[in-house]
């Protein structure tokens, strides 16, 4: 597609407006084929006659505005892009619109920023597509392999236990016969490692893709319980490890997948007793916690180095770079589970003393949707933050979209702070040499830089002041890990609202704190 010939949908009632935003495309040198819609039922019908490459919807409609548009889309499941208009654009409505799915925002006249919103757009709207492409053809890929990899694995599998049952009965058994056995069962073994490989990188791609699902049903968790027990003591016993059970007599019911969590479980007891030394302790203590069933697996194994806390969860990561029975992707599917029950799961470790897992999910749906939405944060004490920001050095502001940085540039000067700009690494560098800091405020992921150069930055600037407040900004998952590794307590992830925002920076200028560099 020519990237200047845009065939374009707009919602909107005023035909002055239309005008207004064909002129403006056509002025920059685009050519433009449109429809107007004006109800939902036109846009459903539009995008079933046909492809657009932009959507620009007014922010209010009669009858029907941006935030209706945006939510017949999302049924839709189109990838088009959505350009929000309007005549102001505050910052609680800009959280709001971008929170819905829109993609960018522009304000009715300020069209100085439409050809920088349109090309990148459009360049999202590739990345999406070829993204979503790619997506299905891995998927399409592992689902053949797995089916056409478990058929070959199931008839290897069956042959094996048909030889060992032929030689099972012999009356004597030379000692080849013996040996055959022998291989026999090391064959099985690595059967099932196939078989559970394959399992773990199906899940990994339902869990990154976003579409793990699973199937709660009431469970009792006694019985839960005695079934891990089960399977779990015996390999306890075997290595010579006391495995202990702490939880409630009276039977307790709740709503959980149980495959599923079993299999979370599982892995998490069976690490503990892998990663535990020769006769030491592994315990399993559940209960209930308010609303939530809680489990907590802790050993007196080896521990986890501090530094390697924070990436236990990713895809393909393993302590012992050496051990070669596994990909990484236990820990990173047992989150997984745990979060598609609206659960959290937990790990404080102690090296040379041993590692605690702790696991929470909601007790029963009811409980689920009950959870209502935490309350606004309110400023403490006034006085004590606005003292703060008048004795505070300049605030560092680094962030390459020039969109948020202006929104947070403008909010950080209402209250008071006086703002350093950086859209880059560099220019960052160059201003912290040039002026003292007193609080940095970056974006994780930075055009032209890696995380790991921002790394390097942050504890460049630690260095020299070890209590330098710093808050990172992302949209990454996992935000609070990666703050971790690189030694930063105050995080946000994107998008914000105002208390948030506030509430991050209260903490930051207000509370005495010193990163500790490994």
């Amino acid at each position: 597609m020519d990237q200047k010939h845009l065939r374009i949908l707009i919602v909107e009632d005023n035909d002055f407006e239309v005008e207004l935003l064909l002129r403006a495309l056509r002025q920059n040198d685009y050519s433009v084929e449109y429809k107007i819609v004006q109800t939902g039922s036109d846009l459903q019908e539009a995008f079933r006659e046909e492809k657009w490459d932009i959507v620009f919807s007014d922010y209010s409609v009669s009858g029907y505005g941006a935030m209706e548009a945006l939510e017949d889309l999302k049924k839709l499941n189109s990838p088009t892009p959505v350009i929000i208009v309007s005549g102001a654009v505050g910052e609680d409505r800009a959280v709001e619109i971008l929170k819905a799915g829109a993609d960018d925002f522009i304000v009715k006249g300020k069209w100085n920023r439409l050809p920088a919103v349109v090309n990148r757009a459009i360049r999202e709207r590739e990345i999406r597509a070829a993204s979503e492409e790619a997506r299905r053809a891995r998927e399409q890929i592992l689902a053949v392999v797995s089916h056409d990899l478990r058929n070959p694995l199931a008839a290897i599998k069956l042959n094996i236990q048909a030889i060992d049952n032929i030689l099972a009965r012999q009356t004597e058994m030379s000692e080849d016969c013996q040996r055959v056995r022998q291989l026999c069962e090391r064959i099985n073994s690595s059967m099932d490692r196939c078989c559970n490989l394959v399992d773990d990188i199906l899940d990994e791609t339902q869990v990154a893709s976003g579409r793990f699902q699973i199937q709660p049903k009431n469970n009792s968790v006694n019985q839960f319980i005695r079934d891990i027990l089960t399977v779990f003591s015996p390999l306890a016993r075997s290595s010579n490890i006391n495995l202990e059970l702490h939880g409630p007599n009276e039977e307790v019911t709740a709503d959980f997948d149980y495959e599923r969590l079993y299999q979370a479980m599982s892995n998490l007891i069976a690490n503990a007793v892998k990663f535990t030394r020769n006769g030491g302790k592994v315990t399993l203590t559940w209960g209930i916690v308010g609303n939530n069933l809680q489990f907590k697996v802790k050993d007196t194994g080896l521990g986890i180095p501090s530094k390697f806390v924070p990436l236990i969860f990713e895809r393909f990561w393993q302590g012992d770079p050496n051990n070669k029975k596994g990909v990484g992707l236990g820990l990173f599917i047992v989150r997984g589970i745990i979060n598609a029950h609206n659960g959290i799961i937990k790990v404080t470790s102690w090296e040379n003393i041993g590692t605690e897992f702790t696991v929470e999910i909601p007790r029963n749906a009811e409980a689920v949707e009950s959870k209502r939405e935490e309350e606004k944060w309110h400023i403490p004490d006034e006085t004590k933050y606005k003292e703060a920001i008048k004795q505070l050095k300049p605030l560092l502001l680094i962030e390459d979209d020039e969109d948020v940085r202006f929104v947070l540039r403008d909010f950080l000067k209402d209250q008071g702070f006086e703002v350093l700009e950086a859209e880059s690494l560099a220019k960052a560098t160059a201003l912290s040499n040039k002026s003292e800091v007193g609080l940095i405020l970056t974006d994780y992921q930075l055009e032209g830089s890696t995380p790991t150069c921002l790394q390097q930055f942050i504890e460049g600037m630690l260095t020299q002041d070890p209590e330098l407040p710093i808050i990172l900004v992302s949209g990454e998952t996992n935000l609070e890990d990666r703050a971790k590794a690189m030694h930063i307590p105050f995080y946000l992830k994107k998008p914000f609202d105002h208390s948030q925002f506030q509430e991050q920076l209260y903490k930051a200028i207000t509370t005495p704190h010193q990163h500790q560099l490994h």
